[in-house]
């Protein structure tokens, strides 16, 4: 506050204390007797001194006048106030009146300032906006508004975006292998999957597999009615797996024989022959290799075996010895021999154009009774004495 130059009391010559609002002499004047203070005079005090001019709040820079001088008492001169920043200014100050502040407005949740408190000069409001269609207010003492999130290609709005919250965007569920979609993402919902069927009932199996979009469908298995008079059902059904209609094999490999038929269920078995290695010590395979028979294991022939008569019948007495000699000979040329009563037209056999036909008693014979066994062919005779050997 500045300094007020005022005039200094006047000495008093009063003889006693004038009480507060008289002065001794009159006001500004060397006085002998207690007057009233004149108008803009004052005293507060009992004394003998004068009356003190009043204080004049206008010789103080950004003061007013809060209270006016009386008999008793000074001006009261107080500093204009400062509006704070959340006021703005109504009315300035006066000689005898403050400055007026107001409380500026606050803006709402879902609302921004558009104009600061006070404005450029100090004197306008606040003012605020709500933000638009593509914004939000986050939060209260957020000072401006914020953009909306946008969802991208693979993504769908669960929540939209209002004037105090942010869009909420989720990933699109993927559907997995063993599941298909059973309802379509849209812009603002996600896709349900659902899985896939996976088992059939009995005598079923998965025909259509389980796409993208549809689920797996069940076809009746194939049953061995659809199979051909040449055809056998293969494989078993069930799963992703139906079974087949195969047709049968009628051919095997070189060196293999047919083993077991073509049936409703199976296919032709082909076995590879016996070979001397597949043989016991001590014998060797004979026979023919074809696709209906196979060889056999029979004991090796000696190093120097009985000649074998060309003749149009063999030896009656050589095979007879030999029957006689080891008494297995018999069962081994029975098992060797072809029980038959007539061979082929022209057989050929190591005995010439008739075939070597053993009675059932084991005794050689040239004559062909119904119940004798007989070697149809060279194999099988050279097969009957050489077994017979051991």
């Amino acid at each position: 506050m500045g300094a007020v130059c005022l005039p200094s009391p006047v000495a008093a010559t009063c003889s006693s204390a004038c009480p507060p609002g008289q002065g001794c002499g009159a006001s500004g004047e060397i006085g002998t007797s207690c007057v009233d203070c004149d108008p803009g005079f004052w005293s507060s005090s009992t004394d003998t001194t004068a009356c003190t001019v009043c204080a004049d709040c206008t010789f103080l820079p950004n003061h007013f006048e809060e209270e006016a001088c009386t008999t008793t008492s000074d001006t009261v001169c107080t500093e204009c106030r400062t509006c704070t920043s959340e006021e703005y200014k109504t009315a300035d100050c006066t000689d005898t009146t403050d400055t007026q502040c107001e409380a500026c407005i606050q803006c709402d949740f879902g609302e921004v300032e558009s104009r600061a408190c006070g404005g450029s000069d100090g004197t306008q409001n606040r003012e605020c906006r709500a933000c638009s269609g593509n914004e939000y207010h986050a939060h209260p003492t957020d000072t401006a508004c914020s953009f909306c999130s946008q969802c991208t290609a693979d993504q769908y709005e669960a929540a939209t975006c209002t004037p105090t919250s942010d869009r909420q965007c989720f990933n699109i569920t993927t559907c997995t292998d063993a599941q298909y979609e059973t309802v379509a993402p849209t812009a603002t919902s996600d896709r349900n999957c659902t899985d896939c069927t996976d088992t059939c009932p009995q005598g079923q199996y998965i025909g259509v597999p389980c796409s993208a979009s549809v689920d797996a469908a069940c076809t009746p298995c194939t049953t061995v009615d659809a199979c051909g008079a040449d055809e056998f059902l293969d494989g078993s059904c069930g799963g992703h797996s139906n079974t087949v209609c195969r047709m049968c094999t009628t051919s095997c490999p070189p060196d293999h024989y047919i083993a077991a038929n073509c049936t409703s269920y199976n296919d032709t078995m082909c076995l590879p022959c016996l070979r001397d290695d597949d043989c016991p010590d001590g014998q060797v395979a004979l026979g023919s290799c074809s696709l209906h028979s196979n060889t056999f294991c029979a004991p090796t022939p000696p190093p120097s075996p009985v000649p074998i008569s060309t003749d149009a019948t063999p030896s009656d007495d050589a095979i007879n010895y030999i029957t006689k000699q080891n008494p297995s000979a018999l069962l081994r040329l029975k098992s060797a021999l072809q029980p038959c009563t007539t061979c082929q037209s022209a057989p050929m056999t190591a005995f010439g154009n008739a075939p070597l036909i053993l009675d059932v008693d084991g005794v050689a014979t040239g004559v062909d009774d119904d119940d004798d066994l007989r070697a149809c062919d060279d194999a099988s005779a050279i097969a009957a004495i050489s077994g017979s050997l051991y």
